[in-house]
């Protein structure tokens, strides 16, 4: 028995896309459309670079869909954990740099 995750629960219906049929020219490939190839992507296209996107079932429903957990601020023990190696200061820049990835994504 397969359990929905938070992400697939809530981020609403992904649109389908065309399948690759044919040669197509392109200035970069990237194979993967979760989180990190559709950021990739993205960036990419905005410096004016034609991007194909390659995704083998649906974008953002493959390991990205089953692992919410990549997107939360740090708020259990673990802050502590760096806050103790590395002081107060990096603590809070761990916070501040998850809190800015949250907000770009």
């Amino acid at each position: 028995m397969r359990t929905e995750s938070i992400w697939e629960g809530t981020a609403g219906q992904t649109p389908g896309f065309p399948v690759l049929s044919g040669d197509m020219e392109t200035d970069v490939v990237i194979v993967g459309g979760g989180i990190t190839g559709v950021t990739a992507a993205h960036l990419i296209s905005k410096f004016g670079k034609r991007v194909v996107l390659l995704e083998a079932f649906r974008i953002g429903q493959g390991t990205t869909g089953n692992s919410t957990g990549n997107l939360h601020m740090t708020v259990d023990e673990s802050i502590s954990v760096v806050r103790q190696k590395w002081g107060g200061d990096k603590a809070a820049q761990v916070l501040e740099s998850r809190s800015s990835m949250i907000d770009f994504i």
